[in-house]
């Protein structure tokens, strides 16, 4: 499955829609794999992600700037580009 988040630098709201700080995917970013399974391939462009999953899992992860730490709220846009295709969901295994 390939996954391409569209414009998605990731907005930190700072107590007010008007104000919001961006973090861009830059090489800050740190990858989390999961022990005995394989890994997603990432393009850190900026402000876009792309994401390439295909029977692997893993996930992205960064510090956040300290002045960022009482934001409550992140917002994003993604768009799947490719799916996975259709499962009978009344079988069990095979799918999650």
């Amino acid at each position: 499955m390939h996954l391409r988040i569209i414009a998605a630098v990731v907005g930190v709201l700072m107590g007010s829609p008007a104000t919001a700080d961006i973090l861009p995917f830059d090489n800050s970013w740190r990858e989390q794999g999961f022990l005995r399974l394989w890994t997603n391939e990432y393009q850190l462009e900026g402000v876009r992600l792309g994401v390439v999953s295909n029977g692997t899992v893993s996930l992205l992860y960064r510090a956040v700037p300290r002045e960022l730490w009482e934001a409550n709220a992140a917002s994003w846009r993604w768009v799947v580009r490719e799916g996975v295709r259709a499962t009978d969901l009344t079988v069990k295994g095979g799918d999650d």
